[in-house]
């Protein structure tokens, strides 16, 4: 055998070995160099997959998680059809933004459905989407690498989560972020997207320390109402606290059904702020329905009631809303708009009223029109 004819066999062996040891290798799964390009209609992302994930990890431990099976029946799969809708709804939702083809989204989803299991119960959700097919989305929460991962906040976008993504980290920073009671808003962005989002909003403009633990204390009794802080005078504007040289902190109340802001003149002490709070947080005029009957029935103020049994009433409801204006903070006014005669009767303890009446009992005063 010839020279030429070892050095070629030698050759080819030694790259048949390389090619074998390579194919059969985990780097094979996410050392590719070749770019894939995800269209957001409007314009084009380039992403590559062997870019370094956020978090670290060891390549001779990775797995080829394609086959991998966990259950994911504690985590919400989320579209454009129902995610805004969704966020709103549930106070605390994480949401994990991923591409079916990524390595580093399959290595997440296990560990991300094993905290939705975690956390089950509690007040936060963990959502995902599938960027790839909810283009829309995923243009609009800027996201440009997989996976990606956000916290919403009464369906407002506060947070994109950097930390750790194991099932630890993940069920700890929920946690973490359900215990704060105030969040801080930086920009106006995210200042109009509350004002949009929440049905009741209280804002604290401050520079002070200790007016923002005052309002830490007073939160954790009205877990009805989302609280928010922020020291930007632009944010500050969206809330119609207009003086951009403000040297004290500010603290309005935002009730969404009336666009009403209420302003806070008190001492920055936890009583005051609760009271101004409770005082404050109701429309001037609340319907009685399953959402409101604990707000209405738990409410230390004294009530008004208008029961509208013929539903056809919209001159006296109108004088109603007109008289609330008047006794705002001091009487709760309720509105029940129902067919059967027997409505709220239990509250003053008649339970079949032959003609209208008006009742005090317990503090709470009834009329009802027949």
């Amino acid at each position: 055998m010839s020279e030429t004819t070892k050095t070629f066999l030698l050759f080819t062996t030694t790259l048949f070995l390389l090619f074998t040891i390579y194919w059969f290798s985990p780097f094979r799964f996410y050392t590719t160099t070749k770019y894939e390009k995800i269209s957001f209609n409007q314009y084009d992302v380039l992403y590559k997959p062997s870019d370094p994930p956020i978090f670290p990890s060891n390549p001779d431990k990775l797995l080829d998680a394609r086959n991998h099976v966990f259950d994911e029946k504690d985590v919400v799969v989320l579209s454009d059809q129902n995610f805004s809708h969704f966020v709103a709804k549930n106070r605390y939702v994480m949401v994990a933004f991923y591409a079916s083809w990524c390595y580093w989204s399959k290595k997440l989803l296990p560990e991300y459905a094993a905290a939705a299991t975690q956390l089950k119960g509690s007040e936060v959700v963990l959502a995902k989407v599938d960027a790839t097919r909810e283009t829309r989305l995923a243009k609009k929460y800027g996201v440009l690498g997989y996976p990606s991962l956000d916290f919403f906040v009464g369906g407002v976008d506060l947070e994109h989560y950097y930390y750790d993504r194991d099932r630890e980290a993940l069920v700890n920073y929920a946690k973490t972020k359900m215990a704060l009671g105030v969040y801080t808003i930086t920009t106006t962005q995210q200042a109009k997207a509350v004002l949009m989002a929440e049905s009741t909003v209280a804002f604290l403009h401050s520079i002070k320390c200790q007016d923002c633990k005052e309002l830490v204390a007073a939160s954790k009794m009205h877990t009805d109402v989302i609280f928010y802080q922020s020291d930007s005078p632009d944010v500050a504007k969206i809330f119609q606290i207009d003086n951009p040289e403000i040297k004290h902190s500010a603290l309005v109340l935002v009730e969404k059904k009336s666009q009403q802001f209420n302003h806070f003149d008190g001492q920055f002490r936890k009583s005051a702020i609760s009271e101004f709070v409770s005082m404050n947080k109701l429309p001037l005029v609340i319907t009685f329905g399953t959402e409101t009957a604990p707000l209405i029935l738990n409410s230390p103020m004294k009530q008004l009631w208008l029961c509208d049994l013929t539903h056809d009433s919209k001159k006296v409801k109108s004088v109603f809303q007109e008289v609330a204006k008047a006794y705002k903070g001091k009487i709760l006014f309720v509105y029940a708009e129902r067919k059967r005669r027997d409505v709220g009767m239990g509250v003053i303890g008649y339970d079949h009223p032959p003609r209208p009446r008006v009742s005090i009992i317990s503090l709470v005063i009834l009329i009802l029109i027949s």
